[in-house]
C-alpha cells in the first residue's frame, strides 16, 4: 500500500466524523464538510539526514464572497438557526514525514472566527470562567495536532492550546482578506530550535498575492523526530456554522433525508484552487485528487478552466474551481 492509498482513509473518516448519520447534535444544523483535494508529491527528499520538504505553500482565490451575514440571504425566521454569521472554511491539510499519520495540521481562513479572551490574554487562562468569547471576525488559522508549544507573531496574532477532535496548538490572526485576491498559505520550518525538548518551530503565514505582503499567521513547536514534510497534503471546504434550527436538524436527521434542509440554507460562494508547491516553489506534485463528499456533497462542485465539471477523483493537474451552496442574498 502507498503513502496516499494509506492517507486517503484517514481523511475519509475525519470527513464521516461530521457527515455520518447518526452524528451529534453540533453537526445536525450544519453542513458541514463539503469537498476536498487530496495532493501526492514526490517521494520527500532526504537532506542532511532529515527526510522531508522544508516548506509546503497552497494557493487559492474567493470569487464569491458569500459574505458574513446569514440574515442577507432570504431563509424564513422560523427555519434559520440561532447563529446569524456565516461560516465558511477554506483550509489545507498537511503531515509530517515520519509520523505516519496521515494528517497532521491544517491551516487557511475562514469567513468569520471567534476571538476569546484566552487568545488575547498576555498569558493563557487555564480558568475557563475568564475564557470569554470576544468577537467574530475574518481569521486565518495555523493549527498542529499533538504539538508542544505556541507562539504568536506579530500584531493581532494569538496563540493557544485546544482540546476539541484532539489536543494541540493553534495560531490565528485577524485577517481581512478579499473576495478576487490571489493568497497563498506557506508552512515552513525554521531555524529555531528547542534543544531542551528536542524539538523545531514551524511557522505558518498567509501571503496576499496582490501586494506581496507575507503576514505570519503564528508558529508552533513540534518533536524534530517527526522529521520535515510529507508528500501527502490536501485542502478543503467546510461549512461550520448553523444554516437551520435544531427542531428541524433533528427531524431531517431522523427521517434519514438523504438531501437534509441544512444543504438547501447554506450561501453560495466560489473558489480557484491553484496547484500547490513544496520547497519554494520547486517542487509540483504528481497527483491532485478532487472529490464532493458528505450529506451536502450535492451542493458543492468542482469545473475545470473549460467550464466543464470535473469526475471525482479525475487527476487534474490544473487550475480549478469549487462551488458550494445555492442561496443568493437578497436584492
Amino acid at each position: 500500500m502507498n503513502k496516499l492509498s494509506r492517507y486517503l482513509p484517514i481523511l475519509i473518516l475525519l470527513v464521516l466524523q461530521h457527515n455520518c448519520r447518526a452524528e451529534s447534535p453540533y453537526w445536525r444544523t450544519r453542513p458541514g464538510g463539503l469537498a476536498s483535494i487530496s495532493y501526492q508529491f514526490p517521494q520527500e527528499p532526504v537532506v542532511g539526514g532529515h527526510r522531508g520538504y522544508r516548506d509546503l505553500e497552497f494557493f487559492i482565490r474567493v470569487d464569491r464572497d458569500p459574505g458574513n451575514r446569514l440574515d442577507r440571504y432570504d431563509i424564513p425566521q422560523s427555519i434559520r438557526g440561532t447563529d446569524n454569521y456565516i461560516g465558511y472554511y477554506w483550509a489545507n491539510q498537511f503531515a509530517f514525514a515520519n509520523t505516519g499519520n496521515g494528517v497532521d495540521g491544517y491551516f487557511g481562513i475562514q469567513t468569520v472566527g471567534s476571538v476569546s479572551s484566552a487568545n488575547t490574554a498576555p498569558k493563557l487562562r487555564a480558568d475557563p470562567a475568564h475564557n470569554r468569547f470576544v468577537k467574530r471576525t475574518r481569521i486565518a488559522i495555523f493549527s498542529i495536532w499533538n504539538s508542544l508549544d505556541g507562539r504568536p507573531i506579530g500584531k493581532n496574532s494569538y496563540a493557544a492550546p485546544y482540546g476539541h477532535e484532539g489536543k494541540g496548538w493553534s495560531c490565528k490572526i485577524e485577517y481581512p482578506w478579499k473576495q478576487g485576491v490571489k493568497y497563498g498559505f506557506r508552512i515552513q520550518e525554521t531555524k529555531q530550535i528547542d534543544v531542551g525538548q528536542n524539538a523545531i518551530w514551524w511557522q505558518g503565514s498567509v501571503i496576499d498575492y496582490s501586494t506581496g505582503k507575507e503576514t505570519p499567521i503564528g508558529k508552533i513547536l513540534v518533536p524534530r523526530k517527526w522529521g520535515r514534510l510529507g508528500r501527502n497534503a490536501s485542502m478543503f471546504t467546510e461549512y461550520y456554522s448553523t444554516t437551520v434550527n435544531q427542531k428541524i436538524g433533528d427531524a431531517d436527521e431522523a427521517a434519514g433525508k438523504k438531501r437534509p434542509r441544512v444543504c438547501q440554507y447554506m450561501p453560495k460562494a466560489e473558489i480557484t484552487i491553484f496547484p500547490p508547491a513544496a520547497n519554494s516553489g520547486k517542487i509540483k506534485p504528481l497527483k491532485m485528487l478532487p472529490r464532493s463528499y458528505g450529506k451536502c456533497a450535492g451542493s458543492s462542485k468542482f469545473l475545470n478552466s473549460k467550464n466543464e465539471t470535473i469526475p471525482a477523483n479525475a487527476n487534474c493537474l490544473e487550475v480549478i474551481r469549487n462551488i458550494t451552496g445555492e442561496l443568493d442574498k437578497k436584492e
